[in-house]
């Protein structure tokens, strides 16, 4: 620990950033709740937040890789709608081209009767869920942007 004097001639304690080895005031320095790492100076912290910086990009990171899961969750979902929407279409047009007799289950007035509704149900629900993907897709991009904008300083 150094001692410096301040213009009022008062006796100052200065510490040593654990990160920069930079002298700070006492007063100045502030500790990582999530890694436990200081005293780190101003420089070392964003602004907004209480954690340094590179447990904010460990953050961040970890963030990512979460969207990026449900990402591929949701990708596999739209998939699934894709594939119902070609099973109804496909038994629709069966029964426009009175097929009807080769495949037994579609003798069922109700199965005949709502599989246009299902259908319209499949492509709103790949609507829905492609804004969602789009929505994902944004998010991810914005956490880039963001990890991409925070200068590492050691």
């Amino acid at each position: 620990m150094a001692y410096t004097k301040n213009r009022g001639g008062e006796r100052e304690d200065l510490i040593r950033c654990a990160a920069c080895d930079d002298y700070i005031n006492s007063n100045d320095g502030f500790y990582c709740p999530k890694c436990k790492k200081g005293p780190l100076c101003r420089k070392h912290r964003l602004s907004g937040r209480r954690e340094c910086r590179s447990c904010t990009i460990d953050l961040k990171l970890r963030e990512i890789t979460l969207l990026k899961q449900q990402e591929k969750n949701i990708r596999s979902f739209i998939g699934f709608v894709q594939f119902l929407f070609l099973v109804f279409a496909i038994f629709f047009i069966a029964i426009k081209f009175s097929l009807t007799e080769e495949v037994s289950f579609l003798h069922n007035r109700l199965i005949t009767e709502s599989l246009l509704y299902l259908g319209i149900g499949s492509v709103v629900l790949y609507g829905i869920f492609f804004v969602v993907l789009l929505t994902q897709r944004g998010k991810i991009d914005s956490i880039e942007s963001t990890i991409s904008g925070i200068e590492v300083r050691r």
